[in-house]
């Protein structure tokens, strides 16, 4: 009998390595099993050589062994701490490319510690939202997503290691963990990472930049990233740009478009190294779209919005204008536009407009000009049931319970109101925005529904 052309030759070397090794097998015995040599049988291990179909059935039975699980090949993903911080939605990612996610309790305590005595508050707010996705998909796929104790490695690694920088530490434990889950699966363990040092020490680990590349499908990528820094001396990248894959993601989930329409916030210059200036920043701008930038082509991170919303989320007039100029769709909401629907997790807050995002932030001048347009979608909700009406509500509730001012969040929604906004559309909750003003006003109104 020919061995099924659906199991591989790795999987099944795998399988026969973890087979002997859980018996107390040398490579010599187990070549007795098979009638072969030592060498041979190394060579079925490492997946060189497929061994005949009879003989593993035979040595499995011998062992009260189920030769089927060469057939259950599972991919498992390790993702590094400095990768989840780099793409805010490489979870989301994960879950679409992998069998498995497996978080260290190594990562788990760097977040931890990020979050509460980490170096500004966008740090720490990353920190905090990354362990809340993590709790929520260990929760909502919990045969998918898994926590393992990596500590129990620290003690072995720290012996090992003894000249090594302490913060080198976890990235040895993370990769003795990922060892001891690759001796135990059957298919491949994959370490995601931002650190050169840790795919130099363990040969399945993969560059997060990597990563996306091979997501995007995208020939020369590195291309692409070198023209993501690019700000100067535009002109020289003519020829260049026509050959690269303009609308492809980078690392951090973003196009360069949205690159660069972000590209003077503190976040982008701390990976840049450098602030362009307002010139070189819309003279970038200008020549992307030139080339064929898509102008409403949403970021892949952690919101996922259109490239207009960026310029509202971050207050940038100018770009803002200069996209409205160039005909994008101002009703455009955010939406993760790789993953299947299927895979959605209900966590996730799509929906949102560039309107929407103007009311929450209080920026009037925006939701003047979005309001200017007779097709602007006043009443469209987002996937929690809000509306642009239903935001200026929430967001004046917040700002009064916090005891800040809230005199712009009262002024749009009187705005909307004379502009057509329905106040009687029920969010998912089923309040509407009237009576979010109200628990604003008193915070012991309750509707029938409990808050």
């Amino acid at each position: 009998m020919v061995l099924e052309e659906n199991i591989d030759y790795e999987s099944l070397g795998k399988w026969i390595r973890r087979v002997r090794e859980k018996h107390k097998m040398t490579q010599e015995q187990a070549a007795k099993e098979f009638h072969v040599s030592r060498t041979v049988l190394s060579r079925y291990e490492s997946g060189k050589v497929r061994p005949r179909w009879e003989d593993v059935e035979r040595f499995a039975k011998k062992y009260h062994e189920n030769p089927e699980e060469i057939r259950k090949k599972v991919s498992i993903v390790i993702p590094d701490t400095c990768a989840l911080r780099k793409n805010k939605r490489l979870l989301h990612m994960l879950l679409e490319d992998y069998d498995k996610v497996v978080l260290p309790t190594t990562v788990m305590m760097e977040l931890s510690r990020q979050k509460n005595r980490g170096v500004g508050r966008s740090n720490r707010r990353l920190a905090w939202q990354i362990l809340a996705d993590i709790d929520y998909y260990v929760t909502e796929y919990p045969e998918r997503f898994k926590k393992v104790d990596s500590e129990i490695y620290r003690e072995e690694v720290e012996q090992i290691y003894q000249d090594k920088d302490p913060k080198s530490i976890n990235d040895y434990i993370i990769i003795a963990l990922a060892k001891r889950l690759a001796k135990k699966t059957i298919g491949d363990v994959v370490v995601i990472t931002d650190d050169i040092d840790l795919t130099t020490h363990y040969k399945e680990a993969i560059k997060i930049d990597d990563y996306v590349a091979r997501r995007t499908k995208t020939i020369d990528y590195e291309k692409v990233l070198e023209f993501d820094k690019v700000y100067k001396n535009l002109s020289l990248f003519q020829k260049n740009i026509q050959t690269l894959d303009i609308n492809a993601y980078l690392p951090d989930g973003m196009t360069l478009l949205i690159s660069c329409i972000r590209c003077r916030t503190k976040e982008k210059t701390e990976q840049l190294g450098w602030r362009p200036s307002e010139k070189e920043k819309y003279e970038k701008l200008q020549f992307l779209m030139e080339y064929g930038a898509d102008i409403d082509k949403n970021d892949n991170a952690r919101y996922c919005l259109p490239p207009l919303a960026h310029c509202v989320q971050i207050d940038d007039w100018r770009a803002f204008q200069i996209l409205l100029e160039a005909g994008c769709d101002y009703n455009k909401a955010s939406r993760d536009e790789r993953m299947a629907s299927y895979m959605k997790v209900g966590k996730l807050n799509e929906g949102n407009t560039p309107l929407m995002i103007a009311c929450w932030s209080g920026r009037r001048k925006y939701v003047e000009k979005l309001c200017s347009y007779s097709d602007i979608s006043l009443n469209q909700q987002d996937s929690n049931g809000y509306t642009a009406l239903i935001k200026c509500a929430v967001a004046r509730y917040n700002r009064k319970k916090a005891r800040k001012s809230y005199g712009v969040n009262e002024s749009l929604f009187r705005y909307l109101q004379k502009r057509g906004a329905d106040p009687l559309i029920r969010d998912r909750n089923n309040h509407t925005a009237q009576d979010w003003w109200k628990r604003a006003d008193n915070p012991e109104y309750k509707e029938k529904e409990q808050w």
